[in-house]
């Protein structure tokens, strides 16, 4: 972990305290463990596969754009990837641990 990781899990520490920091050193860790293979995807195409909650197809479109193997969440709109014929997988966090020799989806979208 890098000395800067250190340094924001401290402070977080003393701004939150708890599950909060260790969830965030955690993020901090899995961010160091992938620099350098993160990348930004920009879809040119709208799947529409989510009609639970339409916001979310955003991150969908992301995930099958960027070929990931697996969406990183513990929405169940994103069940409809499940069996759709679509790379991405949704899992939840609490599976990570297990699926450590894939690539995964962290998402965050922009549109242009």
């Amino acid at each position: 972990m890098s000395a800067t990781s250190i340094l924001a899990g401290k402070i977080a520490a003393r701004e939150i305290g708890g599950k909060a920091v260790e969830r965030l050193m955690q993020f901090i860790e899995f961010v160091d463990h992938t620099r350098g293979v993160i990348r930004s995807v920009s879809p040119s195409f709208r799947f529409h596969l989510i009609t639970g909650d339409a916001d979310d197809n955003k991150f969908a479109d992301c995930a099958i754009a960027a070929e990931a193997d697996f969406i990183i969440t513990a929405d169940q709109h994103f069940d409809v990837l499940r069996g759709s014929g679509y790379k991405p997988q949704p899992v939840t966090p609490e599976e990570l641990p297990w699926r450590s020799c894939c690539r995964y989806a962290l998402l965050m979208p922009v549109f242009r």
